[in-house]
């Protein structure tokens, strides 16, 4: 059984992603609401002492007030990493839970428009930073044994934080009282700060900057207090799957420290991880999947699914139809979560892009022939795709596939490509949509994109089950030179010599 303290501090800090989810969809069901339906609440006098029931904004305000999140989340990831070396993951976190209070205060008391978009830029460098360290926090406490099981946590947390909102949405979108679901997110984020201040820190964290002691007694609290010296010099050791004997140890086996430990490897910059050959490879897996992640468009859902679907069902329908699709998206999550170690994260990961592809086709056909039910049934199977594997496993790939030197560099990397995916999507599929291509022939174009990202995972993207970042990239190029040589005829070739 693990240690309550690994839960509780695990716990803790997934209330994080829960908050970039929650805010994801925040804004979605009361749109009308906040917008001032009608001419009687635009001339609504502001004063000091009551806000108005709504605040006046065209279609592009409110689109601005959208897309400025994504902005925001943009620049929290390329500051996350460095924050996080800085001040530990747990310090980034309580840093990130004020940000969330502060943004939602200023939008549940705004009553212009900057206020929004104030608010919700803070909401966004949050929740920029706080998807970035999570995962690093969650698979640097998580026993080796079960990372893949606790990496969905981040996905897990999302969809809870989707759920909620468009839960509380179908109640409170309605003049005045739309601002409870904007102070919600304030109250989540106050709570998670306490929270956080008896969470642990990272035991990994702590040793790579010199503070052996107070690592090995996190280590301790977090994996049980019977832990051997090989088993302390394995879970602080650089490569978190790696063998020990190929680390240098954090204790030797006559209980004396080395003088060189974890502080001896320098962190690698965004700079270097971006420019170095040697993590040319990891570059191009953290970056191309979280692109594969978000281009084909699970946002055109999350964001847009209620009128995708109002086109084709009338009445309260469509909300009702994207809350269970939520509710699902987290069931399916969860589910897969226990497999990861399973069956390994490309398995999963290809079925998942399989999946996407053909629920595609057959959404942009139910909505280019206009079939409700055949739209409704490939909408659900849509998310229920992205749950099983393109949706969790992305944030453990950035994890597992770099050194532990260069894993702060290499998940604000990958937010960055994820937040300008979602900026991509949240911005355009609307404005093509409008176009003569239409949303179901979107959801044809990103049933092609789905194509050339299993493609794209096939090719660069290593299984990290059960071994380290070196034993998982050699693996990986042995298997692409293997297929690569039966394509060309050039393994056929060799063994025909040898016969000869």
């Amino acid at each position: 059984m693990l240690p309550f303290a690994l839960w509780y501090s695990l716990g803790s800090a997934a209330i994080a992603p829960l908050l970039f989810g929650y805010h994801m969809g925040e804004l979605n069901a009361p749109e009308a609401a906040i917008r001032c339906p009608s001419n009687a609440i635009v001339n609504a006098a502001i004063d000091a002492l009551a806000l108005p029931p709504c605040i006046p904004m065209s279609t592009s305000d409110f689109g601005l007030v959208t897309s400025i999140f994504a902005f925001g989340g943009l620049g929290g990831a390329l500051l996350g990493g460095p924050l996080s070396n800085k001040y530990g993951r747990r310090g980034t976190l309580l840093i990130c839970a004020i940000g969330f209070m502060l943004g939602g205060l200023i939008m549940t008391f705004s009553g212009r428009l900057f206020g929004m978009l104030s608010g919700r830029l803070v909401s966004g460098i949050s929740s920029g930073a706080a998807v970035v360290v999570t995962p690093l926090y969650v698979y640097e406490l998580a026993p080796a044994s079960s990372t893949g099981s606790f990496g969905a946590i981040t996905q897990i947390s999302v969809n809870v934080g989707i759920l909620l909102t468009q839960s509380l949405g179908l109640f409170l979108s309605k003049e005045s009282i739309w601002r409870l679901i904007l102070a919600v997110g304030a109250v989540l984020g106050g709570a998670q700060f306490i929270l956080l201040l008896r969470a642990e820190e990272s035991p990994k964290w702590l040793a790579a900057n010199g503070k052996q002691e107070e690592a090995e007694a996190a280590l301790q609290r977090v994996r049980g207090g019977n832990l051997s010296f090989t088993d302390i010099r394995d879970s602080l050791s650089d490569d978190h799957h790696g063998s020990a004997d190929e680390e240098e140890p954090l204790i030797s086996d006559d209980g004396v420290r080395p003088q060189s430990s974890l502080k001896s490897k320098e962190k690698v910059s965004l700079y270097q991880f971006l420019t170095l050959p040697t993590y040319r490879k990891p570059l191009i897996a953290v970056i191309g999947v979280m692109f594969v992640q978000q281009l084909t468009g699970i946002n055109a859902i999350i964001m847009y699914g209620v009128s995708v679907l109002r086109e084709l069902i009338s009445g309260s329908g469509p909300a009702l139809i994207n809350v269970f699709i939520s509710a699902t998206n987290l069931f399916f999550t969860w589910y897969a979560s226990r497999y990861f170690d399973r069956a390994g994260r490309k398995p999963y990961l290809l079925a998942s892009i399989a999946g996407l592809g053909i629920n595609s086709l057959a959404l942009g056909f139910g909505i280019i022939f206009h079939v409700p039910v055949l739209s409704a049934i490939a909408t659900i199977l849509f998310v229920s795709s992205f749950s099983i594997g393109l949706g969790p496993i992305p944030w453990m790939v950035a994890a597992e596939t770099v050194p532990f030197n260069a894993s702060g560099a290499a998940q604000s990397i990958s937010l960055a490509a994820n937040w300008i995916g979602t900026f991509m999507v949240s911005y355009g599929f609307p404005v093509l949509a409008a176009t003569g291509i239409g949303k179901g022939g979107m959801f044809l174009v990103f049933a092609v994109i789905a194509a050339f990202g299993g493609l794209f995972v096939l090719t660069f993207i290593p299984e990290t089950k059960g071994v380290g970042v070196e034993e998982a990239w050699k693996n990986h190029d042995k298997k692409v030179t293997e297929r690569w040589d039966w394509l060309t005829g050039k393994g056929r070739a060799t063994r025909e010599s040898r016969v000869d």
